[in-house]
Parts: structure tokens; C-alpha cells; sequence
């Protein structure tokens, strides 16, 4: 008989399951690994493209608040060298005046 317990699988035998109940007890054992490896084979690949496409969406999320920085930049650069020339306008009629 096979029990589940908290540190994994346990084969317990009574005297009725000696000889042939032993193989069959282990042929279901081999089963059960073998189709708790299937799965954690299909998981593991599931998660690994998971994580490529994650991998892929952070890149473009990158590209992108590359542009918007450099973008924030040049408008900027485009205020400062406005306020610039506005302040300089300003000034002009003064010292025209004077």
C-alpha cells in the first residue's frame, strides 16, 4: 500500500500483499511518477513561456520610457530656449527706451 505522508511517498506492506501485490503495488507507483513527471515537465515549459514573453513586454516597456525620456527632453530644451527668447523680447523695449 503506498501512503502519502509530509517527506513524500511510503510503501507499506501487510503480510497479504507480500510477493505479486509488491510488483503491483510498484507498477502503480512507476505510473503515478511517471505521469506526476509529465506534468511537472508541461508546467515547467509553460512557465518558462511565460516568463519569455514577460521578458519580451518589460523590452518593449523599456524601448518605450527610453523615447518618452528622450522626447521629455527635447520639449524641455524647446521651453527653456522659448522662455529664453521671451525673456530677451522683453528686454529689448526697455533698452530701446532708454
Amino acid at each position: 500500500m503506498i501512503i502519502p505522508t509530509s517527506s513524500g511517498m511510503e510503501l507499506r506492506f501487510t503480510g497479504a500483499q507480500q510477493g505479486s501485490g509488491i510488483e503491483e503495488e510498484l507498477k502503480v507507483l512507476r505510473q503515478s511518477t511517471a505521469a506526476l513527471h509529465e506534468a511537472v515537465t508541461k508546467d515547467s515549459r509553460a512557465i518558462e513561456k511565460t516568463l519569455e514573453s514577460h521578458s519580451a513586454a518589460i523590452g518593449s516597456v523599456r524601448a518605450a520610457l527610453s523615447q518618452n525620456e528622450e522626447l521629455v527632453e527635447g520639449i524641455v530644451e524647446t521651453l527653456q530656449m522659448l522662455n529664453g527668447v521671451s525673456e530677451d523680447l522683453a528686454e529689448e523695449p526697455l533698452a530701446a527706451a532708454s
